[in-house]
């Protein structure tokens, strides 16, 4: 268990970076591509860790259309992952409806190859565009 944690610590440095680049890519990439979102959360918050609002889009059915290419994704907040419905943290934090509808939650980690998270915002874009 030192071993595990002593290497996690010696390359947390460079984890955070490789994690913040996988999140701007990402991001980048939604919002070249028009998508109409807005992210949740803290400016200051763990790298990977990316939770947004899709406007007037059904969470289920992004859930299962992007299952079908083969990547996961949670919906709704950490704090309310059981749950379908708008969780109470998204409608705490003032996400109007209209997009609070369509919140998933996308986490990348240290395993992750950073072409991952162009992956899987192609695949979110290419599902978003054929609605």
């Amino acid at each position: 268990m030192a071993a595990a944690l002593k290497e996690a610590t010696d390359n947390m440095e460079s984890t955070n970076k490789k994690l913040k680049n996988m999140e701007e890519e990402f991001l980048g990439r939604l919002k070249s591509a028009d998508i109409d979102f807005i992210r949740n959360g803290a400016k200051d918050h763990v790298f990977g860790n990316i939770n947004i609002s899709i406007k007037n889009e059904e969470v289920e059915a992004l859930l299962h259309r992007l299952d079908l290419k083969g990547i996961a994704i949670a919906t709704g907040s950490a704090c309310d992952s059981q749950f379908t419905a708008i969780s109470h943290v998204i409608e705490a934090i003032g996400v109007s409806k209209d997009y609070a509808k369509g919140t998933i939650r996308v986490s990348f980690g240290a395993d992750n190859k950073e072409d991952d998270a162009i992956k899987v915002a192609d695949a979110l874009i290419e599902i978003l565009n054929k609605a």
